[in-house]
């Protein structure tokens, strides 16, 4: 289910860039889990208000240093593995 769900976020993400994700791909994609957190999701806090919006949105701030080294160590590395090695369906 993992694979099928990033692969799912890849085409979200790839149809909100150019603009033609629908609220209705975000429920598919989001209505079995009870929260969203962190990367992909914050990138698209637009969409998720319009199919969500009785839903609590929490912004949180850190340190951008901190941050920066935590996204170069987690989240940039996980990107590089996708990139260099695509899930299969």
């Amino acid at each position: 289910m993992v694979g099928s769900v990033l692969n799912f976020l890849r085409l979200i993400s790839t149809n909100i860039n150019a603009g033609t994700a629908t609220v209705e791909d975000m429920h598919n994609l989001l209505d079995d889990y009870g929260a969203v957190l962190d990367y992909r999701s914050s990138m698209f806090p637009e969409m998720l208000y319009k199919a969500y919006p009785d839903a609590k949105f929490i912004l949180t701030t850190r340190d951008p240093v901190k941050w920066e080294k935590s996204m170069k160590s987690t989240v940039m590395l996980l990107a590089k593995e996708m990139k260099d090695k695509p899930l299969s369906p």
